[in-house]
């Protein structure tokens, strides 16, 4: 064989090589990663979290609530786990309205980020605030809750419920003895959810 050709050999042979390793890195470019588990919206200690048992390879997940008007809100969390904040409000969820809500898997990859799960549906809602109790002046007084619009005072676990829109009430109007008092902030919006303190 010449010289020539050995050298042609070579040069065909790396240019398949690089074309093969080309190949095989638009491949990996182009996978993607499993569509996660189903949503789940968890109500626990006062809030809310949307959930996914799916794992992540280290980059995280992309949450998406989608309104009526196919208007989209993505959040991103380093774990399959998202509370309910102020953030979101801030974003543009508002409170009382529908959204369809998905979760899908990042990835390091361009185009390798999963496929949205599938979508729930979801009337943002929120918890009020607990109301802060202090003690002054024979009165058990509160600083009002946003958005509450009454108050239910329960004591020693009796079925008795007070309802006031007041934020104190006059200890005095009780007989002698040791109680143990609870204050519920309530709303009227059904998507504002009670707190007690």
């Amino acid at each position: 064989m010449t010289r020539k050709k050995i050298i042609s050999l070579i040069i065909l042979s790396i240019a398949g090589l690089l074309l093969l390793v080309g190949f095989g890195f638009l491949a990996v470019l182009n996978v993607k990663g499993d569509k996660p588990s189903e949503l789940i919206i968890a109500h626990e200690n006062g809030s809310i979290y949307f959930k996914t048992t799916s794992k992540s390879d280290g980059y995280g997940f992309t949450f998406r609530f989608r309104n009526e008007k196919n208007i989209t809100t993505k959040v991103k969390s380093d774990i399959g786990l998202l509370q309910y904040s102020q953030d979101l409000e801030d974003l543009g969820i508002t409170i009382g309205n529908e959204y369809f809500v998905s979760v899908c898997v990042n990835s390091q990859l361009q185009g390798g980020d999963s496929e949205f799960s599938n979508e729930i549906k979801w009337y943002a809602e929120k918890y009020l605030e607990k109301p802060t109790l202090l003690l002054a002046d024979g009165k058990l007084k509160w600083q009002a809750v946003e958005n509450a619009d009454y108050y239910s005072i329960h004591y020693n676990s009796t079925n008795a419920e007070i309802t006031t829109t007041q934020c104190e009430y006059n200890l005095e109007l009780l007989s002698g003895g040791i109680y143990d008092i609870f204050i519920t902030a309530h709303s009227e919006n059904e998507f504002y959810n009670k707190r007690t303190s």
